[in-house]
């Protein structure tokens, strides 16, 4: 603890003894930081606002991914979405210009989308492979997987399989992972308690085994 003290200390002077420095920008996310290590969240956002005076600094991008995360953990999911989208969107544009980014936001905030994701008003299971697809076009099955696994760890095994369902139409019949996805309805089907709705499914499972090559067995 002390050693974060005398960090926001001497953050907090560089800023009043030299305002114009270089490194200003970085004073303020630093600050905004402290105040996040203390769970003061609303501190922490009017920090990470500052750095955003700053628009030529590379650390804009983290400061907008971090305020992101102060409004994740004060509830408002809404704008934290709005925030790692945006802090993505900052990344590309600097990748685009040939930017080396120390702190570059956009691998973690394509991750953490996925926490915010079922807390949005308009999101829905049937829309996130469209939804992740868009922002982060190289993992979105990654992340679409790993939504199944926090609607399923949250008990909602409907809509952890509706979401598995559009995944198995958007890989394709061929696609080795299709045995594996069918797995996973039948076991969220099982947990939910549905005993009708699991013998159905073994049932449709045995009949879809038929026609699998061995490949998609394995």
């Amino acid at each position: 603890m002390k050693k974060l003290e005398s960090g926001k200390a001497y953050f907090v002077k560089l800023i009043r003894v030299r305002p114009n420095s270089e490194r200003v920008a970085d004073a303020f996310l630093n600050i905004g930081d402290y105040y996040f290590e203390k769970n003061d969240f609303e501190q922490a956002v009017a920090f990470y606002q500052k750095v955003q005076h700053y628009r030529d600094k590379l650390v804009v991008g983290w400061a907008t991914y971090m305020e992101g995360w102060c409004y994740f953990n004060m509830g408002d999911k809404a704008k934290a979405m709005d925030r790692f989208l945006k802090s993505i969107q900052w990344s590309d544009k600097q990748r685009k210009a040939g930017h080396f980014v120390a702190l570059d936001p956009k691998d973690q905030a394509q991750q953490d989308m996925v926490r915010a994701y079922p807390f949005l008003k308009n999101a829905s299971p049937a829309k996130a492979v469209g939804f992740f697809k868009r922002y982060a076009p190289k993992i979105y099955l990654k992340l679409c997987d790993k939504l199944v696994g926090l609607y399923a760890a949250d008990s909602n095994y409907s809509a952890a399989n509706t979401l598995i369902k559009r995944l198995i139409k958007e890989i394709g019949p061929k696609d080795n992972r299709i045995m594996a996805y069918n797995r996973m309805i039948l076991r969220n089907i099982y947990d939910s308690g549905d005993k009708q709705g699991t013998k159905a499914e073994v049932i449709a499972l045995s009949a879809k085994i038929k026609t699998y090559s061995p490949e998609m067995m394995a």
